[in-house]
């Protein structure tokens, strides 16, 4: 299908848009005077005969109680009377004014929905048009192009059976080359591979030889370790039994401590006098650990697990006294008013694991990794913290924080 110029576009509706346009823009502003209404005049009419009629039977009535003499009061009945029906009349006009009202806000809609009707449908006529020029140029176009194609197509044809001679001759040639060299290479491919295989079967029986000697090396080998590792078991199991007696005795140690420094800080009143006492605590145990000659500075990394292992030396001295500290803080953080466990539990556990959290980094800075599990197996046995609890101070003081943070 081909398209055609529709040529230039004139439009059908413009004449009546502007003049649709031109009465919205000069249309009066709505007023009403029921004098110049038709309808008021009629209502006007109508009700000054009725008045008229209602006056002169009202002083017709009034004159027959006198004898039929007209008097003052038969004029005012009529005047009453006449009056009435004025009223009635004064009455109709806001209703012609709204009716009024009501038909030039009708009149002006219309106006527009007249002006909208035309501005739709020169929309559709314009489109309809622009839809014909789109299609037409596509048209030119697509000629134009089709043309260039047609010739580039010859172009490449040509160039086509010229280059496909060039490569058959090209692959003649090749294949010639080929076919010498492939016989070439399988001559070699066969002699390489007998080669091969020889190598290959005096290569397996040396390695069968070397294999059979190292199975016999390593039945050897591990008849020794097992005597060694039986005879390293016990020895450990001695010193593990070591271990727990002396954590044992320094459990008791430490509970002893732990009442006397308590007794001592539930003396203190004043938030102060307990901070003086967790710092002498801690120079004490620093004391301590230079007069001490066993225990270690020990690791800085270790376990997570809170066992009954118990690592000696001075460790568990640092403690008690860490755990002394835990307790002056804890009866400073009372005493000075803070958070009881009643109105704030949470507050009062955050405050809890901070006086924990400072005596675990007092063992850890003194007796490193050993020092720190050490003191929190402690506290998880005896109940004082959770396993979850002694994991977070843990990890907190591994990290290097200075101060235990509630997650």
């Amino acid at each position: 299908m081909a398209y055609t110029d529709p040529g230039a576009y004139s439009s059908k509706y413009q004449k009546s848009l502007e003049n649709v346009l031109d009465q919205i823009s000069n249309r009066e502003k709505f007023s009403y005077d029921f004098n110049a209404d038709p309808m008021y005049q009629q209502y006007k009419d109508q009700y000054t005969a009725l008045g008229n009629q209602a006056a002169t039977n009202a002083a017709t009535n009034a004159s027959s109680l006198t004898g039929g003499y007209g008097n003052s009061y038969a004029v005012t009945a009529g005047q009453q009377a006449n009056q009435q029906y004025l009223t009635q009349l004064n009455g109709v006009i806001p209703e012609l004014y709204q009716a009024a009202q009501a038909k030039y806000n009708a009149d002006t809609e219309n106006l527009y929905n007249q002006f909208n009707a035309f501005g739709t449908q020169e929309d559709r006529e314009y489109n309809k048009w622009q839809t014909a020029n789109s299609n037409y140029q596509w048209q030119k176009d697509y000629d134009q192009n089709k043309l260039e194609s047609d010739r580039s197509y010859k172009l490449d044809v040509d160039k086509f059976n010229t280059e496909n001679s060039q490569w058959q001759k090209t692959f003649d040639q090749n294949k010639l080359e080929s076919d010498r060299s492939y016989k070439l290479d399988v001559d070699k491919f066969n002699t390489e591979n007998e080669q091969w295989q020889k190598t290959f079967d005096q290569n397996k029986l040396e390695s069968d030889r070397n294999y059979q000697l190292d199975v016999n090396k390593f039945n050897t080998d591990n008849e020794h370790w097992q005597k060694e590792y039986d005879t390293g078991n016990y020895q450990w199991q001695k010193e593990y039994e070591q271990a727990l007696k002396e954590y044992q005795t320094s459990t008791e140690q430490w509970q002893k401590t732990f009442d006397q420094n308590k007794l001592e800080s539930d003396r203190n009143y004043q938030l102060d006098v307990d901070q003086f006492d967790w710092q002498k605590s801690y120079q004490q145990a620093l004391l301590a650990k230079s007069g001490s000659s066993g225990g270690g500075s020990g690791s800085k990394s270790g376990s997570d697990s809170y066992s009954n292992t118990s690592y000696g030396g001075r460790s568990n001295d640092y403690i008690a006294a860490g755990a002394a500290a835990v307790a002056a803080a804890a009866s400073a953080t009372k005493r000075a008013g803070g958070y009881s466990a009643y109105s704030n539990p949470s507050q009062a556990k955050n405050n809890n694991l901070s006086n924990y959290f400072k005596a675990a980094s007092f063992a850890y800075n003194n007796n490193g990794a050993k020092g720190i599990t050490s003191y929190l197996s402690s506290m998880v046995n005896q109940g004082k913290i959770s396993t979850s609890d002694a994991t977070k101070l843990r990890n907190q003081i591994l990290a290097g924080n200075s101060s235990y943070k509630a997650m």
